[in-house]
């Protein structure tokens, strides 16, 4: 706050209200759970990035795909980012044909920031298809040498994240 970084900001003066904060946190998830056709992101990023990709994310998706609500919140220490766009408001059901575009959109801002598509929860299942396209040359090679490594024969977790090459 003394170098006009922030504008305000509040510490907890006791552990009861530290843990109210915590809880709100914690009920963001369950809140949005209540609310249909929610693309959620688990990104991060350069600190320094996180103000511009929200300026970015929010303009260019009311330029290509309309003004949708965004809740974003995360670990703003460290860059990591939760970013859901709810399609609902705009597009109804229509969140198959929505999501993709989305994705690329959200991901392509978070690489051109020099941040990753994939944060705190990892890969798992669902992004597997973005990994090669997000991660190509180096990283990919990098990750499948790892695996090979320790898993010469392809017994842990076959068929999933890292493929055989």
């Amino acid at each position: 706050m003394d170098d006009a970084v922030l504008i305000d900001a509040t510490i907890s003066d006791s552990m009861q209200r530290a843990k109210s904060w915590w809880l709100i946190r914690e009920n963001i998830v369950l809140a949005q759970a209540k609310i249909p056709q929610v693309v959620n992101f688990d990104i991060s990023l350069p600190i320094s990035a996180v103000g511009r990709f929200l300026d970015l994310s929010s303009q260019l998706i009311a330029q290509r795909i309309g003004p949708l609500p965004i809740i974003n919140f995360g670990h703003l220490g460290d860059g990591n980012l939760h970013f859901s766009v709810h399609t609902a408001a705009a597009h109804g059901d229509a969140i198959a044909e929505i999501e993709p575009n989305l994705r690329d959109l959200i991901y392509g801002i978070v690489l051109d920031l020099e941040g990753s598509f994939s944060a705190e929860h990892g890969i798992g299942s669902t992004k597997a298809a973005y990994l090669e396209k997000y991660k190509a040359g180096p990283r990919m090679r990098m990750m499948h040498s790892i695996k090979k490594a320790l898993d010469p024969h392809g017994l842990l977790n076959p068929g999933k994240v890292i493929l055989p090459s």
